[in-house]
């Protein structure tokens, strides 16, 4: 009785190793837009709707490297694709507000200060 428990744990633990590595491969694979769009099963421009309209956050689903390059975070990647329409309803809901032109200059210029 007990041989055979062991040796369902031992095909457990393979069966567990495999879709671990399995896993791993599919992080790999979201970084960028094109890869991130095929896994959330939507158009690139999809992809720039999401990043341009705030729907994926800078520095939680994407962010951009020192030469300005665009990457995508996977496990946010992964977590946005589980929240599916919760998440778009929370984006429609959204409404852009206008600030002051000096405030926004100096948000700007606070905004350059920490992310130089």
């Amino acid at each position: 009785m007990f041989n055979e428990l062991e040796n369902i744990l031992i095909e457990i633990r393979e069966e567990l190793r495999i879709h671990r590595e399995i896993f791993q491969m599919a992080m790999d694979s979201l970084s960028t837009k094109k890869q991130v769009a095929k896994f959330l099963s939507v158009s690139t421009k999809t992809i720039e709707n999401y990043v341009k309209d705030g729907r994926f956050r800078r520095d939680v689903e994407y962010f951009f490297d020192d030469c300005g390059e665009l990457h995508f975070v996977p496990t946010a990647i992964i977590e946005f694709k589980k929240m599916g329409s919760k998440k778009e309803k929370i984006a429609n809901n959204f409404t852009e507000k206008t600030i002051h032109p000096s405030a926004s200059k100096i948000l700007s210029k606070i905004s350059k200060g920490t992310h130089a």
